[in-house]
């Protein structure tokens, strides 16, 4: 069997998972994280190595489109650290050897040619802050490790080797957050009333990853004759705020994203084909669909817009995304038209987690799902199901893009979109503030065939 041939040296950093759960979906909860892994050094011949140090370092990095005034000149972007741990793998600054080529004595311990290896484990308080990836501002981790070679006497510095890791630190709901039962619920059951129809309101989750299906059961009542189900629309609202303490300054977001519907399920009788009229009603705003007969009783599977589009929940107050259920309902009655009202917050998670985070359905929730369902049989065999994109994910989520262009794609401006747009599915948005640059298109993303997923 041939050996392969080595030349010089070469340091890496090989972890057991390069991705950081944190538990509990407020960073004030107790608790905290493990990165544990090994730093490897892999040398042709004998080395004289004096320290050997790790270092994970957190940066908070945001685009300010209008400009910051910071004294002499104007920044339109501004970094700093959030979180900075330092760990000694080996420090041999009072150690000597002698040096096997010339005899000199050098500082350090003599390493023989081979693969040598120093474990680590980093412990990460639960406060810390979770990666972001949003349009004008993210939160990035990095892991180096460094090795000194040591001196000869009499010699300057000795030379160092280096290596480097990107460490993703994703934010997910605890074992509390699902099954503690004084903790607020996991859904919404509210009612809603006027003179003509009543009605109740189920979201069955209020935290789900972006991609993922969001069910809502709705339940109406007429009180009278000739009411009828104009539209019914459901919006999740995305807020951003971004504030820099360091100069007392902010700024604000808000974008609309109209849920594409999935699919409907008459909870009276499962088997029963839907009246085509309620489908329309999540598309048209005079679906006029009759409120007589049989109690009205649906459950309706939208879907949240995917990571493309949408950024994650985040607990970092410098950049504060937070999320907003807006669902509406129109009638027309013998008094005129009515409307309904539910607006709540909820939670959106990394679309990463959309594998870790799973809570047990309710009894109800499971009668309502068909098992021939053809999205949930799709989603058993393909657990990435939800991803619309799954190639632009690994071209935006792994990091193969550089800082200038991340700088060049946050520039761009998404445009203004109708919220009622009965001919598209697609999310609209529009934004409180505006870009004060243009920047070029980026290239197209790579395609499936060129893609390599680690399994």
């Amino acid at each position: 069997m041939p050996v392969p041939f080595r030349l010089g040296a070469k340091l890496s950093i090989h972890l057991a998972e390069d991705t950081v759960l944190l538990r509990g979906l407020h960073a004030d909860e107790r608790g905290t994280a493990v990165l544990r892994g090994e730093v490897t050094l892999d040398n042709s011949k004998s080395m004289a190595v004096s320290s050997v140090h790790l270092q994970l370092i957190g940066k908070a990095a945001t685009l300010w489109p209008g400009g910051l005034n910071t004294g002499r000149i104007t920044r339109y972007s501004y970094e700093k650290k959030v979180y900075e741990q330092q760990i000694t793998l080996l420090d041999t600054s009072s150690s000597k050897s002698n040096s096997a080529d010339d005899g000199k004595t050098t500082e350090g311990v003599q390493f023989a040619a081979g693969v040598h290896k120093w474990p680590f484990e980093c412990i990460l308080p639960n406060n810390l802050v979770e990666t972001i990836e949003d349009d004008t501002g993210k939160v990035f981790y990095t892991l180096t490790a460094t090795l000194h070679k040591a001196k000869k006497s009499g010699a300057g510095l000795g030379k160092k080797l280096t290596s480097r890791r990107n460490i993703l630190v994703l934010r997910t709901p605890s074992d509390l957050d699902l099954a503690n039962n004084s903790l607020p619920s996991t859904s919404i059951v509210t009612e809603r009333h006027n003179e003509a129809v009543d009605a109740v309101l189920v979201v069955e989750k209020t935290a789900a990853s972006s991609g993922t299906a969001f069910p809502i059961d709705i339940t109406l009542m007429p009180h009278m004759k000739n009411v009828y189900l104009e539209s019914l629309s459901a919006l999740l609202i995305e807020r951003r705020v971004y504030r820099l303490p360091e100069f007392d300054t902010q700024r604000g977001d808000s974008f609309s994203f109209r849920m594409p519907l999935q699919t409907i399920i008459d909870q009276n009788n499962r088997d029963a084909p839907v009246d085509p009229r309620i489908r329309r009603a999540a598309f048209t705003k005079n679906a006029h669909v009759p409120l007589a007969g049989d109690p009205f009783q649906f459950r309706f599977q939208f879907a949240l817009p995917n990571c493309l589009d949408l950024s994650h929940s985040t607990t970092f107050p410098e950049i504060d995304i937070q999320h907003f259920l807006k669902l509406s309902l129109t009638f027309d009655t013998p008094a005129g038209m009515a409307t309904m009202h539910l607006e709540s917050n909820v939670t959106v998670l990394d679309c990463r987690l959309k594998q870790d985070y799973t809570s047990l359905p309710t009894y109800e929730a499971s009668l309502a799902t068909p098992a021939q369902d053809a999205a949930a049989a799709a989603e058993e065999e393909d657990p990435s199901y939800f991803y619309v994109c799954p190639c632009y994910l690994a071209y935006k989520k792994k990091g193969e893009i550089s800082k200038k262009e991340w700088l060049s794609m946050r520039g761009n401006k998404r445009s203004s979109q109708s919220l009622f747009d009965d001919a598209q599915l697609h999310a609209a948005s529009t934004s409180a503030s505006s870009s004060a640059f243009t920047t070029p298109d980026l290239p197209p993303p790579p395609s499936y065939d060129d893609l390599s997923f680690k399994t």
